[in-house]
């Protein structure tokens, strides 16, 4: 096969892939629709001609085109910036990888690298190298890249600096449409396409319930990360089908940017992707766009397209009702405007037969997510059951199935305090005690790409999880129970190894598993867990005086 750095440019394609080199060599960063629907097309090109890393091979080819360029074109005889640019961005999109190795690890570079992002990873790159590079550079882009958080209460506690999400719970969404590009290239770019349509042809009655205007949004796009069903913010109504950005908005106080979950979007996609027929099949894509649009106004009247959405007379219990009402008046003057009248009339008697408008599409989104939910929980629980049974291969296949970063660190964590356990058991503390070293490591990675809940969230909301404004809006956050279990388990485990040490006269090890431990208890007791009533905490100082008074007097 003829690499694709070496392939014959047609006149059309020639045209877009000078438009991003220009881009590259000339700018200085602004947003550009046309370099961004050139990225679009190149991507369309280069999977036309078999392509399977389409991100590697777009930069490849714009190398070789740029070397080209600089040799027969007066305009690009300086293409020192767009060659330091290229560079920049595969360093860039490396260190994306590394940066989220837990939060994306399920992920693989082809979904994440689509044209819209390599398109704004360029921009972010070529902004920052045009005002000269300090050395800084890829941080910078990969930091500025990572813009969106997704609901998360912060607490504030009294007397303190406002309290901030660690930098790895962050994340670069993967744009799916933008407003003047059109939809991306990839496998969901149809519905996409379809789906904007529908929200085009609403009802102005309907949109301004579910505070949708269509006019507003620049961008639609999708969270890559693994959705965790057993997470309490999932008990927020629709929360499942995507939410606006509020940290994304414009100076008349409207959202921008709606954003979606990958894992609702393939469910929904699941009967597209399956369908062999394709007449068939193009209902389908219909009946997808369908959902999806209706899903979009049921989380756009949850989260409001602007900051004045809600006031504060405003509740969950007051809210749905009427999301209810606009969802199905939605679904109902839709099914009428079905333009394929042979289609049109098989959705009605399906929904004779389904009673609801739409149903196969809808309910197979339902079956589908339920059926995920409960194959998460119950992987997630075997897991956790072979890792403390010393099963540690099983452990692990069954937690790489569920994708959900807590999934797969808390099921090594058990497999090592297993592992740390059974050292002690044959009087080998020093290997527990490497396996010390990667818990406390995993663990400090679980809380940094907010895998495990936080700790602040005990004494900043009495271990309780805000799911709208509004007192009758709070959960408890049973995750902040089994992340204190957790942490006991460690404690217990240091306590024991600290003891085996002294017992067989390892006493340098003692002093540096005490000292390790002492650590670990001023971390975690700044958290104040002993002081909330809504969790039962521990103080870590507490066992920690107790281990080092009982293995000093084992030691002696």
């Amino acid at each position: 096969m003829t690499p694709m750095t070496k392939f014959e440019l047609n006149d059309d394609e020639r045209i877009f892939v000078r438009d991003i080199l220009g881009y590259l060599n000339f700018s200085t960063g602004s947003r550009d629709v046309r370099f961004i629907s050139a990225w679009n097309a190149l991507f369309g090109a280069l999977a036309e001609r078999g392509s399977t890393e389409i991100w590697r091979d777009a930069l490849d080819l714009l190398r070789t085109e740029l070397a080209a360029l600089s040799e027969t074109t007066d305009a690009f005889r300086d293409s020192r910036q767009a060659a330091r640019v290229l560079d920049s961005v595969e360093e860039a999109l490396g260190e994306y990888r590394v940066f989220h190795r837990d939060s994306l690890y399920h992920q693989k570079n082809e979904f994440l690298f689509n044209s819209f992002f390599m398109a704004r990873i360029c921009r972010l790159t070529t902004a920052r190298d045009a005002f000269g590079d300090d050395g800084s550079l890829v941080a910078d882009v990969v930091r500025q890249a990572n813009d969106f958080l997704g609901y998360r209460p912060i607490p504030t506690l009294e007397g303190a600096e406002r309290h901030e999400p660690n930098e790895r719970e962050w994340i670069s969404l993967v744009p799916l449409y933008v407003e003047g590009a059109g939809a991306a290239f990839g496998p969901y770019r149809d519905v996409v396409e379809k789906t904007l349509e529908i929200l085009r042809s609403t009802d102005d009655d309907l949109l301004r319930e579910a505070s949708f205007d269509l006019s507003k949004m620049r961008e639609l796009a999708l969270d890559p990360r693994a959705y965790d069903f057993d997470h309490p913010v999932n008990r927020r109504p629709n929360y499942s089908f995507g939410t606006w950005d509020d940290r994304c908005i414009d100076g008349s106080g409207y959202f921008r940017r709606f954003v979606v979950h990958q894992t609702t979007l393939d469910a929904i996609m699941a009967r597209v992707w399956e369908e062999k027929d394709e007449k068939r099949r193009a209902e389908f894509v219909y009946e997808a766009a369908a959902v999806t649009a209706g899903t979009i106004l049921m989380a756009s009247g949850v989260s409001g397209g602007c900051v004045q959405a809600h006031d504060s007379t405003v509740s969950l219990s007051t809210l749905m009702p009427a999301i209810a009402a606009y969802r199905d008046a939605f679904y109902e003057r839709l099914i009428l405007r079905v333009p394929n009248r042979e289609h049109r009339e098989r959705l009605q008697t399906e929904a004779a037969r389904l009673f609801q408008p739409f149903a196969g599409a809808r309910q197979s989104l339902n079956r589908s997510l339920a059926t995920r939910r409960a194959d998460q929980m119950q992987r997630f629980g075997l897991a956790r059951t072979f890792a403390r049974m010393g099963y540690f291969k099983e452990a692990e296949r069954q937690a790489q199935i569920i994708e959900t970063p807590s999934a797969r660190i808390l099921s090594r964590i058990d497999s090592l305090i297993t592992k740390g356990h059974l050292a002690v058991d044959v009087g080998r503390p020093a290997e527990g005690a490497k396996c010390m070293e990667e818990i406390e490591d995993l663990t400090r990675r679980g809380l940094a790409c907010g895998a495990f809940p936080d700790p602040w969230s005990i004494l900043g909301f009495g271990a309780q999880y805000s799911l709208f404004s509004g007192v009758d809006s709070v959960v408890h956050d049973h995750r902040l129970d089994g992340f204190i279990d957790l942490l006991n388990d460690i404690f217990d485990l240091y306590s024991r190894l600290q003891k085996e040490a002294a017992a067989i006269g390892e006493f340098d090890l003692r002093v540096d598993l005490s000292d390790k431990m002492s650590d670990l208890a001023g971390w975690w007791d700044q958290f104040g867990s002993v002081e909330s009533s809504s969790v039962e905490g521990f103080s870590g100082l507490a066992v920690w005086e107790s281990a080092a008074k009982v293995s000093t007097a084992l030691a002696a």
